[in-house]
């Protein structure tokens, strides 16, 4: 089976759009970069318990805009981020494992430069369609 006979034949992911200084980019690409900044987010945030306890400070800061809260504040909020951390972070950091899996099952789906995923719909272009292209009178309904 050639790379053009994957499983993203006549998909939307198949398909690919022109982007000023990238030329045609099929959408699959455009996918598999979009899953990977988003496990490098997940993992950013979630792959380490001082990174995501310091993340959280600093957005309970900002959201009650308070820029010195008491210690006593300071260790709920601490509390709090240790506990959802706890709770959290491994599957956060799965999480962002299946991303990149995934991103990487979409490399492998899409197709080398200049080749193109036809529909199945679609005849080959070095052909003329054939009867065999057609539907027949089954397709129609139409019994002989």
């Amino acid at each position: 089976m050639s790379r053009l006979e994957g499983s993203l034949r006549g998909t939307l992911l198949g398909s690919s759009v022109p982007l000023p200084g990238r030329g045609n980019v099929a959408y699959a690409k455009l996918a598999a970069d979009k899953l990977r900044l988003e496990a490098e987010s997940m993992l950013t945030k979630w792959g380490s318990l001082e990174v995501y306890v310091r993340g959280r400070i600093a957005d309970r800061m900002l959201e009650e805009n308070n820029r010195s809260p008491s210690v006593a504040e300071v260790r709920s909020w601490l509390r709090r981020a240790r506990q959802r951390y706890y709770r959290w972070g491994a599957h956060r950091t799965q999480q962002a494992a299946e991303l990149r899996n995934r991103a990487g099952y979409l490399d492998t789906q899409t197709p080398a430069e200049g080749d193109f995923l036809r529909s199945p719909q679609e005849t080959p272009t070095h052909r003329p369609p054939s009867s065999t292209d057609l539907p027949g009178d089954e397709s129609e309904g139409v019994s002989s």
